[in-house]
């Protein structure tokens, strides 16, 4: 039986791990479209896919190059081949600069007091100042990788190196994340 003092315990682990797991989120995911972050595939042909991987802000040029490599591999397995050869790849990075501007007044009162020989008087007058901001953000980028593939079954060919094990690339990448 299990007393308080290790319940609370219990309770303060199991807490932390799902508050880890909810701010984490994993960036190999599959996209909801083409313009989304994630991994996404176009039949081309009989055993022939476009692979594309698009990264987040904070997914480098190595890492989506290695989650499209990745789905490549996963894809030819689910597809019940082999191998894969990658018969184009292509990256690219777009950068962007998000600078910002506000404009900002404020409504202010200003009392002015004049004294002379016969007392004193108090006048208000309202006044409005305005400001402009202007603020530069450091760049992003993002970056995609994108590789054509034709999958096959039994021996993989010899030849320019562009040729694949699906099941050696994938469990490698995997256990590489």
């Amino acid at each position: 039986m299990f007393n308080s003092q290790t319940m609370i315990r219990f309770a303060a682990i199991a807490i932390a791990l799902n508050l880890g797991a909810c701010a984490s989120t994993p960036d190999y995911v599959p996209a909801n479209d083409a313009d989304d972050y994630g991994h996404y595939s176009t039949p081309l042909g009989d055993n022939r896919y476009r692979i594309v991987y698009n990264g987040k802000h904070s997914t480098g040029l190595n890492t989506t190059r290695d989650y499209a490599l990745l789905h490549a591999a996963e894809l030819t397995l689910q597809e019940g081949n082999d191998w894969f050869q990658v018969v184009d790849r292509e990256s690219s990075t777009i950068h962007r600069s998000n600078p910002s501007t506000n404009l900002h007044d404020e409504r202010a009162y200003h009392v002015e007091r004049s004294c002379g020989l016969l007392g004193c008087t108090r006048s208000v007058r309202p006044a409005t100042y305005a400001s402009v901001g202007y603020h530069h953000r450091s760049p992003e980028s993002k970056h995609n990788h994108a590789l054509e593939i034709v999958m096959g079954k039994g021996e993989m060919p010899s030849g320019d190196g562009n040729y694949y094990d699906a099941s050696d690339v994938a469990q490698a990448l995997w256990a590489s994340m």
